[in-house]
């Protein structure tokens, strides 16, 4: 049971920090204080079956909380999971998921393979981005 609940709260609470980060907040500060509270009601929860409800029952508020809560102003939106940058073949600019970082991948433009960059400053600037 209380494992079942850990996956849970590993689902809840991902997409949370996520939207939280890109609508501007310190989602840091919250991960870190739900993942306390969660940890402490699955561990009470082996003695006692009904904190592990509890522990579910704050992941999936904070989920909850991080599509209600508006976006900051000058937040970056989705944009700060992305990476963008000019192909090597075409010159053209694309954009990919941050964990894409490192790996080959096909230039929508021109379809040459190209090695997405780490997500730096130079490769931001390059972009236009700042």
């Amino acid at each position: 049971m209380v494992w079942i609940a850990a996956a849970l709260i590993v689902l809840f609470i991902q997409p949370a920090y996520r939207r939280l980060k890109a609508k501007g907040y310190p989602a840091r500060i919250a991960f870190k204080i739900i993942i306390f509270i969660c940890t402490i009601c699955l561990g009470i929860g082996i003695v006692e079956p009904a904190a592990v409800y509890l522990a579910v029952f704050f992941s999936l508020s904070f989920l909850l909380m991080s599509v209600i809560v508006r976006p900051r102003e000058g937040a970056p939106g989705d944009a700060i999971f992305q990476i963008t940058f000019a192909c090597p073949a075409c010159r053209e600019s694309i954009t990919f998921d941050f964990d894409r970082e490192g790996f080959a991948e096909l230039c929508p433009k021109c379809g040459e393979i190209v090695r997405v960059p780490k997500k730096t400053s130079d490769v931001d600037s390059a972009s236009g981005r700042q």
